[in-house]
């Protein structure tokens, strides 16, 4: 399916359903995971510590790895999905089995060695004996008890992402249930904050939605992936992947202030000759727009941007993509403008309600 429809898949080894004894959620240990009658496990921690339960782990690795590797379609392999939902979690116990069965046994077996290695967890914060770990390659969020998923991403994907300098990102979000999605973000603002707030929250992709059969494809929000889109392949091409991308908030600011206006930054290592502004209105969430009865957004004013340490005395190229259904060309603006010599360059931005993104380059 994945080759199919040319995406890619981070594939799943493992649940905690498998490690729970309850039927709470969704928990099957007796019912579906299969080494606990056969190996006689008498607790979710033999699992991970039973010798001959590691052995045929390590088999099961091997055929993955066999079977699944030479796809350029697996984008990565994830050890477990949430696996602090097992009972009675042990991140010491469960960080040392991870140490053996990515080294000694999945990178030992995967013939192309490099697919990126990774774990998930219920708990926002994630788990630092095992995000933090060498055999980590990158870090995930799971969230879904958030009233605006941009904060959620600067709260606890960039966090991880500067704490561990390794790539972080969404990588399940949503509201709580379904039902409670289908209520109170019919309009699927919360898509746009995952998606195109992602990079400017150091998220290394945009946020992963999980209700997709009972809230995206019922209110047929797929649109809701136009201008993000768009939004990522235009930060690709003035920005050199090849370099670390900074939070450079602290400096740029508006001219006049408001209060529903906040500027979020990107560049490479002073002095930039690249930046990228999410300009953001913080009543697009889905909280704001429930109370608001799901009309549009008051607008942000127009202002006057100032971006700093830029290359001195330079000329620039500046153009704005509106985070409206599409990037709407009327809806946007371009120009030119030259930072002065101490760096600093002042542009316009046009009056918003959804907000854009301000892209500023060497002409």
């Amino acid at each position: 399916m994945a080759q199919s429809h040319n995406t890619r898949l981070m594939l799943s080894l493992y649940s905690y359903n498998w490690l729970r004894p309850d039927h709470q959620y969704n928990g099957c240990w007796a019912d579906c995971n299969p080494y606990v009658t056969p190996l006689g496990l008498s607790s979710p921690q033999d699992f991970f510590t039973d010798a001959t339960a590691r052995a045929f782990q390590e088999r099961f690795h091997r055929y993955v790895a066999a079977r699944y590797a030479f796809s350029p379609h697996v984008l990565a392999w994830e050890m477990w999905n949430e696996v602090d939902g097992m009972q009675d979690y042990d991140a010491q116990m469960v960080a040392q089995w991870h140490e053996w069965a990515i080294t000694d046994t999945l990178r030992l077996h995967d013939p192309y060695a490099r697919h990126p290695v990774s774990t998930s967890f219920a708990q926002q914060p994630g788990y630092a004996p095992l995000d933090g770990s060498p055999v980590m390659d990158f870090t995930q969020t799971h969230s879904y008890e958030n009233n605006d998923y941009f904060e959620a991403q600067e709260q606890y994907v960039a966090a991880k992402a500067v704490a561990y300098s390794k790539p972080s990102f969404l990588s399940e979000m949503g509201m709580s249930n379904p039902d409670i999605a289908n209520y109170n973000d019919p309009t699927g603002v919360e898509i746009l904050n995952a998606q195109a707030g992602g990079p400017f929250a150091l998220a290394a992709v945009g946020g992963a939605v999980w209700w997709w059969d009972n809230w995206v494809d019922p209110y047929n929000l797929y649109w809701r992936w136009d201008s993000p889109a768009s939004v990522l392949s235009a930060l690709h091409r003035i920005m050199d992947d090849r370099r670390q991308w900074n939070d450079t908030s602290p400096l740029v600011s508006a001219s006049p202030a408001q209060p529903i206006l906040e500027l979020h930054a990107l560049s490479h290592a002073a002095p930039a000759s690249s930046a990228a502004v999410f300009v953001r209105n913080n009543q697009v969430n889905w909280k704001a727009q429930l109370a608001n009865s799901q009309q549009t957004p008051p607008p942000i004013a127009p202002f006057n941007c100032t971006l700093s340490s830029l290359v001195p005395s330079s000329p620039l190229f500046f153009s704005t993509l509106a985070l409206n259904a599409t990037v709407d060309p009327s809806a946007s603006t371009c120009g030119k403008t030259s930072s002065d010599a101490q760096g600093n360059a002042v542009v316009p931005v046009p009056s918003s309600s959804w907000g854009l993104v301000l892209l500023l380059s060497n002409v």
